[in-house]
């Protein structure tokens, strides 16, 4: 592999992840915003439990190759809401899959759209 090839997959390898970053960033802003709380499980462990705070709860992720994040919000009836499993490596295209109902939907539909406008 050239030099030139090696920086543009470095670059390319970056633009992912930071697209990554920030769709991740986009989606638990706009859970937090809606007034729900999230728990980040890694796979391995409950990483932070129904947490509100946004900075404990990005320093929770990114630690195995995909995270779930449980979502509640506390004023429903059925707090639960549902879950959404994140997969790491794949850039923008991080939301890998979610509970199917018109609560977590909604949540997952702004940070898509959000998503769509960054560099595939």
């Amino acid at each position: 592999m050239t030099k030139k090839n090696a920086l543009m997959t470095e670059t390319s390898k970056l633009d992912a992840d930071t697209c990554q970053s920030l769709v991740v960033a986009k989606l638990v802003r706009t859970i937090l915003d809606a007034g729900c709380n999230i728990t980040v499980n890694d796979g391995e462990e409950v990483a932070i439990s129904r947490s509100t705070d946004y900075d404990a709860i990005i320093a929770a992720m990114f630690s195995t190759d995909s995270d779930t994040l449980i979502v509640r919000d506390p004023r429903a009836l059925k707090p639960r809401l549902g879950v959404i499993l994140l997969v790491y490596g794949n850039g923008r295209d991080v939301i890998s899959d979610n509970t199917d109902n018109e609560a977590i939907n909604a949540l997952v539909q702004a940070a898509a759209a959000y998503a769509e406008k960054l560099p595939a």
